[in-house]
């Protein structure tokens, strides 16, 4: 839950993830590299970015936020992520009349408490009313992710038993992205959690260890998904981040 007093405007860069936003109170400002601001109401789907992207909060918003994995997302609402990618849309125009319902019984609860157990009682029931297997792809993705982007495409092919096109074919169905980009993504952020638990660290030994190693490519990696060299990074406010990646 998160409430604010002052317009800010705060910059993200890509997840991995797909996020839903229910607001409260009051509206919010969305932003791509490639669209304009426009704001939106009551509930907000933001699926996987690749490239920056940012949140305009405005005085006395009021937010509940929750974050999936992609492939989570998918199996408990059932929607093609892909329609979601590098775009902020309003969740109540794609859900199915259920599902809407259910988004607004929890809007209209007095106590954020009551809304989270709400929330929690519907993934739960949809995940156990869709019914959908852990497969090999969720697998592969699986091991993408853990391995902070450092498995090749190759390499998850070969141990999951399919070829590199199905592998990308099924991935980017499921995610939203293709393989590669999740990759880069998933390398990205591991290496910015290193850096938040190791702030002095040197910087080429940060790279060294979250599979960079050529420079020039990790800074121009790094200005696409944040807008900002890796010294201007370090001087922003970090809090939508940290919210973000479960730091608050």
């Amino acid at each position: 839950i998160k409430e604010g007093q002052m317009d800010v405007l705060l910059d993200n860069h890509p997840q991995g993830t797909v996020d839903l936003i229910m607001v409260l109170e009051g509206q919010v400002g969305f932003a791509t590299a490639n669209r304009e601001e426009s704001f939106l109401r009551k509930l907000i789907f933001v699926g996987q970015q690749e490239q920056k992207f940012s949140f305009r909060f405005l005085p006395h918003n009021r937010l509940l936020g929750v974050t999936f994995s992609p492939e989570g997302f998918g199996k408990i609402f059932r929607f093609p992520v892909q329609e979601l990618t590098n775009t902020g849309l309003v969740g109540m125009d794609l859900l199915e009349k259920e599902d809407r319902f259910l988004m607004e019984r929890v809007a209209e609860m007095k106590h954020d408490r009551a809304r989270i157990l709400l929330l929690n009682d519907i993934f739960a029931r949809k995940i156990y009313e869709n019914d959908l297997p852990f497969d090999g792809i969720d697998a592969a993705i699986q091991k993408l992710r853990t391995s902070g982007g450092q498995v090749t495409i190759k390499e998850l092919a070969e141990e999951f038993n399919m070829s590199t096109r199905t592998l990308q074919r099924k991935f980017a169905a499921k995610m939203g992205i293709s393989p590669k980009t999740y990759a880069r993504i998933a390398r990205f952020n591991y290496m910015l959690r290193l850096l938040k638990q190791q702030p002095q660290t040197d910087w080429m030994d940060l790279l060294f260890h979250s599979g960079y190693y050529d420079q020039m490519h990790f800074i121009k990696e790094f200005k696409q998904f944040t807008g900002v060299t890796p010294g201007k990074y370090l001087d922003i406010n970090h809090d939508l981040r940290d919210f973000f990646l479960g730091e608050e």
